[in-house]
């Protein structure tokens, strides 16, 4: 017996997938959408410089930026809010998930701290 939402690997049916996981196309999607969702954020981010230093006047781009240090220390605040806030919204899940949410921290501090001493 087999299911009927699953086709053979040899089936006819174009609109039914197989158990292979993602096939090329879907690869290449989900590249392509990634790369746009990078450029988006730094294009974001370059965009946020220059409202916050050439229209509102909130930073000083002349002394060299804020560093790594504060840029640090800022990512950190950053992510732990964001962390705070997807723990919230997991609920009683969090505590299986934390191992995923420590790394999901890493990983968002590692941004952050690269994104605002780069960007700003």
């Amino acid at each position: 017996m087999s299911d009927p939402q699953l086709s053979e690997p040899g089936s006819r049916d174009p609109g039914r997938r197989d158990r292979r996981g993602l096939e090329r196309e879907d690869k290449i999607a989900l590249g392509t959408i990634g790369v746009v969702g990078a450029v988006v954020v730094v294009g974001c981010l370059f965009a946020l410089r220059w409202l916050l230093a050439g229209v509102i006047g909130v930073i000083d781009l002349e002394t060299g930026g804020v560093g790594w240090r504060d840029a640090f220390v800022t990512a950190i605040v950053v992510s732990a809010g964001f962390i705070l806030i997807f723990a919230l919204f997991a609920g009683d899940g969090v505590i299986g998930e934390l191992p995923t949410m420590l790394v999901g921290f890493f990983v968002m501090l590692a941004f952050f701290t690269v994104s605002i001493a780069l960007i700003l």
